[in-house]
């Protein structure tokens, strides 16, 4: 809050791996005078580090993993956007069961937390409305570092979510042009650099589609692919819009699937 003053994160190391936020140490300095007036652990305690800071998994790897867990969970959601993005850190989960909306935690590691001890973990903020973030949901992810295992998830709600008009936001615009693009079904992925998607019309006809994750930027959107038509279609508030993948995409796509 700048206007009573400017806070400063301090996040502890260990072999280049920070702490996550959870614990760190934070610093509040009054902005007319430049004194130091709060100083302190947001965390009781800063957790013993791991035997190992190496992780076995990636960072892309665990975005697929976090990505789906979160539309696995929220078939209402179309899109999630990365809106902190995805890093190493040193946690240890809180042991109260209201302190996380999802939580999967091992009993092994509920007993490193008892006796303060961190996990290596990837962690990072999504929100649910790339266009908005400071009108939208997020969620605040912690994945195992070592088996891609997502642990626990904590619901963040901006002071703007939910407010204003209630009217339908616009489909979504398929304006997506010369850019790497990753489409994920469960195990299977595939990376197509200059790709291209453009808007295509309504279909006249239902067709049955496949579940696929279509990844560019910092953008996860969850679509279904249309093999006979060869176009992807995704929905938001009801109303269904499609894409039309270019050749090089559209090839990927049916490979995930060995389609013709």
């Amino acid at each position: 809050d700048q206007e009573s003053g400017y806070a400063i994160i301090f996040l502890r190391m260990a072999e280049g791996v920070p702490h996550t936020d959870d614990h760190a140490i934070e610093m509040r300095i009054d902005r007319t005078n430049g004194r130091l007036q709060t100083y302190g652990l947001l965390a009781s305690d800063i957790p013993a580090r791991p035997e190992s800071v190496q992780p076995n998994i990636s960072q892309s790897e665990a975005r697929t993993q976090v990505t789906g867990s979160i539309f696995s969970r929220y078939p209402s959601l179309e899109v999630l956007s990365e809106a902190q993005t995805l890093r190493l850190g040193i946690w240890r989960p809180e042991l109260a069961e209201r302190s996380y909306t999802f939580r999967n935690l091992t009993s092994a590691q509920l007993q490193l937390a008892n006796e303060n001890k961190g996990l290596l973990v990837y962690w990072g903020v999504f929100c649910n409305n790339p266009d908005l973030p400071r009108s939208t949901m997020g969620f605040k992810v912690y994945i195992d570092a070592r088996t891609g295992r997502v642990l626990a998830s904590q619901d963040i709600v901006s002071s703007g979510f939910g407010g204003g008009s209630a009217r339908k936001r616009a489909p979504f615009g398929w304006d997506i042009s010369q850019t790497q693009i990753e489409v994920t079904s469960g195990s299977k992925r595939a990376n197509v650099e200059n790709a291209q998607i453009d808007l295509a019309s309504p279909l006249l006809k239902a067709e049955k589609g496949k579940k696929v994750i279509v990844h560019f930027g910092k953008v996860y959107l969850r679509c279904q692919f249309l093999p006979k038509s060869g176009l992807l279609a995704t929905e938001r508030d009801g109303i269904r819009s499609f894409g039309k993948p270019d050749a090089a995409l559209l090839k990927a796509l049916k490979g995930l699937w060995k389609v013709h």
